[in-house]
């Protein structure tokens, strides 16, 4: 099963760089590293368990896309993807499926303009109640 499970992620992090590549930099396995001690720290301040051991990938693989990912903003930008997805995740209830979730979280990114801070996340959250997502939190908490 560890064989699989690793041969998976190699798949993955073959695709991860794929994109990359196109850009001229890629993932080392350091900064894979800290990425997934990023999603595990996010998961244990929310005190909770991430079964889904390709969601890091899910989450960051379409900011690899973003033409406002550079080498110089990678990994903060990779970074606070993670943080920004786990943050409304758990703001919404279950019917926030986690794919609807990392899409809107995506386009609201590009939509402006690749600015990663407390008003993209304000802005998501208004979409989301629009679109009819039911929000867990009463208040917006202002830690980014």
């Amino acid at each position: 099963m560890k064989l699989q499970e690793s041969t998976m992620h190699q798949n993955e992090l073959i695709n991860l760089n794929e994109y990359l590549l196109t850009k001229g930099f890629e993932l080392s396995e350091e900064e894979i590293a800290k990425l997934v001690h990023v999603q595990k720290e996010i998961c244990k301040n929310l005190k909770w368990i991430e079964l889904d051991e390709s969601k890091l990938y899910k989450i960051i693989l379409p900011y690899t896309l973003s033409p406002y990912l550079s080498f110089d903003n990678k990994m903060i930008t990779l970074e606070n993807a993670i943080l920004i997805y786990y943050k409304i995740r758990s703001m919404f209830d279950w019917h926030l499926d986690d794919e609807t979730c990392i899409t809107t979280c995506f386009k609201t990114y590009t939509s402006l303009y690749g600015i990663q801070d407390k008003e993209l996340i304000k802005t998501i959250i208004i979409g989301l109640k629009k679109e009819g997502y039911n929000n867990n939190a009463n208040d917006f908490n202002e830690s980014f």
